[in-house]
């Protein structure tokens, strides 16, 4: 806090204007490789991690951190602000308990899809932090029976900045590759985006205090084309800033006392 003053003159009530700073939340992001590669571009995260991060310097608001499976043990979990699985086969033994602690607590858990998981381990031992089950894979080999998000009404607060031009052209990226997904008895949860065969792309589900997204495709661009479009970096730090409670940081603005201030409730 402070404040700005100046020279005493004939109206004394203004001549001191106070002031408060508050520097903008840091969103440590720890994401998990499933699948390294000794090769940058062709490693799990390569898009990511550039995503979140695009300039590699201070100024931004999201400071991603990449471990492989091995190292994940070692990182302090409430160090992050979120955590990222990308084509995770299964965690160590155990270590999904450490994450649904995480999560309740009102960590945040992002899950994307790959050939490397084991969907026998996510169904047995993640019930509690997915709401739903992997089922079977679809697959397409051909470009002209590859798979499209739907977006003609999209209301969810990750993508309602997106206009009808921006959203028609995500609608092209092709899918090569997806898990159905079903849901578990009695589980909480919602589908903000689906593909045009009306199966899921993304889940959004909670626990205790934390929110927990799948992604039913991968991060890279084995199963897809969404990396290497424009539209990844927004998607993909809106999704991020949303799973974290920061999305709406991005819309603040200073107020004076009197201005009127409008808070939707949701």
């Amino acid at each position: 806090t402070g404040y700005v003053e100046i020279e005493d003159d004939g109206l004394l009530v203004d001549n001191r204007r106070f002031f408060s700073y508050q520097p903008g939340k840091k969103l440590r992001v720890l994401v998990v490789d499933g699948d390294p590669k000794t090769v940058d571009h062709q490693s799990e995260t390569f898009y990511i991690e550039r995503a979140l991060n695009p300039f590699y310097n201070m100024a931004s608001d999201i400071e991603p951190s990449v471990v492989t499976l091995a190292e994940l043990s070692s990182r302090t979990l409430t160090d992050y602000s979120t955590i990222v699985l990308c084509n995770v086969r299964e965690l160590p033994s155990g270590y999904e308990m450490e994450l649904e602690k995480y999560v309740v607590r009102g960590g945040a858990l992002f899950v994307f899809s790959g050939d490397q998981m084991d969907a026998g381990f996510y169904n047995e031992k993640m019930g509690n932090l997915l709401p739903i089950t992997l089922e079977s894979l679809s697959q397409s080999s051909k470009e002209d029976k590859s798979f499209h998000l739907s977006l003609n009404e999209v209301k969810h607060p990750v993508l309602s900045v997106f206009d009808r031009k921006i959203r028609q052209e995500m609608e092209t990226i092709m899918f090569s590759a997806f898990f159905n997904v079903k849901p578990r008895p009695d589980s909480n949860f919602k589908v903000p985006v689906s593909f045009r065969n009306a199966f899921p792309a993304v889940v959004e589900g909670t626990l205790g205090k934390g929110v927990v997204v799948f992604f039913t495709s991968s991060a890279d661009r084995d199963w897809n084309d969404l990396p290497i479009q424009p539209t990844f970096l927004p998607w993909i730090q809106r999704w991020i800033k949303y799973a974290a409670k920061s999305l709406d940081t991005i819309g603040l603005r200073d107020l004076f006392v009197g201005d009127p201030f409008r808070l939707e409730k949701k």
